[in-house]
């Protein structure tokens, strides 16, 4: 008899501690997706999903109202910058370009900027460069890479001759992973060594989480577990870090030799642009001795001889020669670039265009390779 008491005591404790569990959850939910965890803790994505790898992370953001007001949706590539005709993919500005040699600048929010001025104003406004080129810029802020390969596969037969810079965050090779960021958006994959795009036309917002819905089971153990974790920490348990690194690798690899490929049938001049960050959140890759997304990118570039600059070797020279710290080059506490290191960037630009240019003609390829004066940690054929 004391056996079954005990057992039905025990068993009434689990379903109250059960029901107590879904509660809080439900309450939890409740709380978080409410105006009132704006601001707070809790109202943040990072605590329940990978931002690097996780669509959930994003469609959690999206859902919390964490949304970028500057960015128009496009059915082809998710969304688009206001300083692209979205109907056909030509920047507003390139009436402008007039008998100038064009430079297409291509990339996410680091080459968009957020300061008030750009590299289009730099370059733009440069004695002698200005009256031989002008610099469009078709980055948009939150691309990953292969957005950003897409936009420039679209856009780039608008313009005669044009000059082209790739450039990429180290994360934009996290985000080609993902089917969902600020909104939902085209993605690779890997189908037999062939690279395959899905997700167009692109769907609406709410329509998409509705059929894909966010995955996390429980926020509040979420919430709990990972919110005194370290980022890089976080980002371990939620996911596997070597698959999704393999995975990063091996699409992204694909993506860059497609970039490469279609420039190299225009017959373009160009070059590549990796920028490095120094998030306040999750490690600084400025600092870091070893990136392995650094070394992806630069070592497939040097393979296929195609020229490029780093934003890293950059700042760590110039807090070599002016005594400074890396944060001083960057929006303190958001870790874009600030002005100081977009006009540097600028100068490193400008020292590449200067041969293309001033050319009467446009360089072939071993014309490109003998004048590119590549900054230090870069390389060309």
């Amino acid at each position: 008899m004391r056996i079954n008491t005990f057992v039905r005591d025990a068993a009434i404790l689990l379903v109250l501690c059960g029901l107590t569990l879904i509660g809080a959850e439900y309450a939890f939910r409740a709380f978080l997706f409410s105006s009132r965890s704006r601001g707070t803790p809790m109202g943040q994505a990072q605590f329940y999903a990978s931002h690097l790898y996780e669509d959930d992370h994003w469609k959690i953001q999206y859902l919390l109202n964490v949304k970028n007001p500057e960015l128009g949706l496009h059915r082809d590539l998710g969304w688009i910058s206001s300083r692209i005709d979205a109907g056909t993919l030509r920047h507003r500005d390139a009436d402008a370009v007039g008998s100038r040699r064009p430079v297409l600048l291509y990339g996410d929010s680091f080459a968009a900027c957020l300061t008030q001025r750009c590299f289009e104003d730099y370059l733009n406004e440069r004695p002698g460069l200005s009256e031989q080129c002008y610099l469009l810029n078709y980055a948009v802020g939150g691309y990953g890479y292969d957005q950003t390969h897409l936009l420039l596969d679209k856009s780039i037969d608008h313009y005669k001759r044009p000059v082209v810079i790739v450039s990429l965050l180290l994360d934009d090779l996290n985000r080609s992973l993902l089917t969902f960021r600020s909104a939902p958006k085209p993605y690779y994959i890997l189908e037999e060594g062939k690279l395959v795009l899905h997700g167009t036309p692109v769907p609406d917002a709410q329509a998409f989480i509705r059929d894909h819905p966010v995955g996390v089971r429980s926020y509040l153990y979420r919430y709990f577990i990972y919110r005194g974790l370290p980022p890089k920490w976080r980002a371990g348990l939620l996911t596997d870090e070597a698959v999704m690194r393999s995975r990063t690798i091996d699409l992204t690899r694909a993506i860059l030799i497609e970039t490469i490929t279609r420039l190299r049938r225009l017959n373009a001049d160009f070059f590549f642009l990796v920028f490095v960050d120094n998030w306040p959140e999750g490690g600084s890759s400025i600092m870091q001795e070893y990136d392995w997304r650094l070394e992806h990118v630069t070592g497939l570039l040097k393979a296929e001889g195609v020229p490029y600059l780093e934003t890293k070797s950059l700042v760590r020279d110039q807090m070599r020669r002016l005594n400074r710290s890396a944060e001083s080059f960057f929006i303190r506490g958001d870790g874009h670039p600030n002005d100081d290191l977009n006009a540097l960037v600028a100068d490193a630009i400008a020292e590449q265009l200067g041969p293309m240019c001033m050319a009467p003609t446009a360089y072939t390829v071993p014309v490109l390779e003998r004048h590119f004066r590549p900054l230090r940690g870069s390389a060309a054929r």
